[in-house]
């Protein structure tokens, strides 16, 4: 990863406005990864994406993360903070063909990438995109000697391929718990760190807009000249400004 200027921010923040969420994790990637290509962040699995997410997030705003959501019994807001420190780092080298043997089924399957998302958000529900992106992710099906379509598999050989899914690729799927302190309930919320970042990226980047709104309007000064002071200088400056 590299450092990233104000002005590369902007940058960044626009190419990630260009896509949907599906899209966006890889073009903030690619953006920020030097001689990184779409196909090449396309073709990781989640788990490594999103660890190289969650490098970026450090690069531009630290460790430490806030993160809050509803407690699923009251309503309550959960408020959880933690350090990117302690979130898995173990990757799957790659999404490759692994084997599984359940009874008398054999299952050969890759692990899903975010190509293989963007494919299944074409999907109308939820339970759609999962059964495309399983499909998608499977290599072959046997019973026996006999050759099955994915569709033939019974629900059992289907949790078994995603347990172990999620076994070779950790990262993949984050968790955060919380205990209500409204009611108590205990609390698990999945952490979409793609999601998380874009939303700080976004919040950063509108700051920064109107920082140069301040002083184009106030002094005349050019978007370039204004990005390029130091980040404490052109705050004071807003807040005479602003006063």
């Amino acid at each position: 990863m590299v450092e990233i200027s104000h002005a590369g921010l902007l940058a960044v923040w626009e190419q990630g406005s260009a896509r949907d969420a599906v899209e966006r994790p890889l073009a903030l990637l690619v953006a920020t990864t030097p001689g990184a290509s779409w196909a090449d962040v396309a073709s990781l699995p989640l788990g490594a994406r999103d660890r190289r997410l969650v490098r970026l997030r450090e690069d531009l705003f630290g460790t430490e993360v806030a993160a809050s959501w509803a407690c699923s019994a009251c309503g309550h807001r959960l408020e959880v903070s933690f350090s990117t420190n302690s979130l898995p780092t173990e990757e799957a080298p790659d999404a490759g063909e692994r084997l599984l043997s359940h009874g008398p089924y054999r299952v050969r399957f890759r692990l899903p990438t975010g190509e293989d998302l963007a494919t299944a958000r074409d999907e109308q529900t939820v339970e759609g995109a999962a059964v495309r992106l399983l499909d998608r992710c499977l290599i072959e099906c046997r019973r026996d000697d006999a050759v099955l379509a994915a569709a033939d598999l019974p629900p059992e050989v289907i949790d078994a391929v995603e347990a172990a899914m999620e076994e070779a690729d950790p990262g993949a799927d984050l968790w955060l718990e919380g205990a209500c302190t409204g009611c108590g309930k205990s609390n698990v919320m999945a952490f979409d760190i793609a999601s998380y970042l874009w939303a700080e990226i976004h919040a950063s980047a509108v700051r920064v807009l109107w920082d140069v709104h301040a002083l184009a309007s106030a002094y005349g000064w050019s978007e370039d000249a204004i990005l390029a002071m130091a980040p404490a200088r052109r705050r004071a400056y807003v807040e005479l400004v602003t006063g």
